[in-house]
């Protein structure tokens, strides 16, 4: 008789460990993968919004940039006063984006932050907040913070 090799109860057990370690490895790449779409979305809105206060200062006009929707938003040079309905853009002249697939934006008080010619000041001079969550029930959320008058773009984790 032969003692060479594994039994079938050992490749049995062995196969239960990496699956039970396969699983947990699958389950937390998941759920960092969307904290990663969620850390994209508020990047995308920070760098936006850097851009638009650096077009106000460049351009000398008002920019603005308005949500148009829970997971979309446009900016651009700004003609009037924004209300829930009007974006205040000039028309033609308004850029588009969509945030990544299952995450939505939230605005504190406004839904729009503008910044002032020339020098690209903060419209409201007062902390504005624009907050990031998934669409599913993820409990994380990420904040896009434009800070007083200086209109200081801050990017934080909640």
């Amino acid at each position: 008789m032969s003692t060479r090799g594994f039994t079938l109860l050992e490749i049995l057990g062995v196969l239960l460990v990496v699956g039970i370690l396969s699983a947990i490895g699958i389950i937390n790449f998941l759920s960092y993968q969307r904290i990663l779409v969620l850390r994209q979305a508020a990047t995308q809105v920070a760098t936006d919004l850097n851009r638009i206060r650096t077009e106000a200062r460049r351009t000398s006009q008002s920019w603005i940039l308005w949500a148009d929707s829970a997971n979309s938003y446009i900016y651009g040079p700004q003609s009037s006063t924004p209300s829930s309905t009007n974006s205040g853009i000039v028309v033609g002249q308004g850029r588009a984006a969509t945030l990544p697939t299952g995450t939505q934006l939230a605005f504190k008080n406004n839904n729009w932050i503008s910044f002032t010619a020339p020098y690209g000041l903060n419209a409201s001079a007062a902390t504005q907040s624009i907050t990031l969550s998934r669409t599913d029930s993820s409990p994380k959320q990420i904040g896009v913070n434009v800070i007083g008058i200086i209109g200081k773009v801050v990017v934080r984790e909640q």
